[in-house]
């Protein structure tokens, strides 16, 4: 993330460091997506009051979201996202139908459930959960973490609706935490 104190109206892009010129509504202190004019870097920049009527413009890269797959005609996958859906190297391998089906939940926390299992699966330390275990079980978890760095800073894309839980959401947190120096 740059910031800049600026008596023009730019936002300095912290890859190519091009000046792209911004419209008033910087001033707003939340954030506003771009792309830069030089390198065409997914950006969010926003306006940030200092004192005294003085203000900086702080830039970033965006940050990958989750998006939601679609069959309706001329809909395509946008730029910079990778498909995590079942089949699939990245598909969660904990089925709504499966939870419902050996009763470890209702229909109405399925979703919420699975996702969880997934989370708990893939982390190091489990939570006293072995909802999966085995050779198959072993051998999938470890082609998900290696492709994991192929997944920073890309969009992912599921099935799931936007405004409920998706392991896709487990995957980017995954694919982009903080590496230990």
């Amino acid at each position: 993330m740059t910031s800049q104190t600026v008596s023009a109206w730019n936002a300095r892009c912290p890859v190519c460091s091009y000046d792209n010129d911004m419209p008033l509504e910087c001033l707003r202190e939340h954030w506003r997506d771009l792309d830069c004019g030089q390198c065409g870097e997914a950006l969010q920049y926003r306006g940030r009051h200092i004192a005294d009527g003085d203000f900086e413009i702080v830039t970033r890269k965006r940050p990958p979201i989750r998006v939601q797959l679609r069959r309706t005609s001329g809909w395509r996958m946008p730029e910079n996202t990778v498909s995590v859906a079942r089949p699939g190297r990245f598909g969660n391998p904990f089925t709504i139908s499966a939870a419902i089906e050996s009763e470890y939940v209702t229909a109405e926390h399925a979703q919420a459930f699975v996702v969880e299992c997934f989370r708990d699966w893939m982390s190091d330390g489990r939570q006293g959960r072995d909802w999966w275990q085995g050779e198959d079980s072993d051998r999938r978890k470890a082609a998900i973490k290696e492709g994991l760095p192929g997944l920073r800073g890309k969009n992912l894309a599921c099935w799931c609706p936007l405004d409920r839980p998706c392991h896709a959401d487990v995957l980017l947190e995954l694919a982009n935490r903080e590496i230990p120096a």
